[in-house]
């Protein structure tokens, strides 16, 4: 028997008391962005939040004309899986091959 996966939303915890607030009401303001009116229900602070889509990750298979997102710097993506210290480019300050910093002596 398998055990079904609840969706995971996005939330946004109050910044007083850090108990998970609930969004009353949302309305997309325009096809990039979305507005929140979110209340905590243990000390009642309420306030508006806005999710704004900035910049592309992936290009759409189905783009619209109409949208335009700059492409996020590739380098800067964290979930290609590769650690900081698998960088295999040659030091900057090496001007030599290995080989010939031996016979450099």
């Amino acid at each position: 028997m398998t055990t079904a996966k609840k969706p995971r939303n996005m939330t946004m915890r109050c910044p007083h008391c850090t108990t998970t607030m609930v969004a009353r009401t949302t309305v997309n303001e325009t096809p990039c962005s979305r507005e929140a009116r979110l209340v905590c229900p243990e000390c009642m602070f309420s306030a508006v939040a806005q999710v704004i889509l900035i910049r592309q990750l992936t290009p759409s298979v189905r783009p619209n004309p109409a949208i335009i997102l700059p492409i996020a710097n590739p380098n800067l993506q964290h979930f290609k899986g590769k650690h900081g210290n698998d960088d295999t480019r040659p030091p900057a300050n090496d001007e030599m091959p290995p080989a010939a910093e031996g016979a450099a002596t």
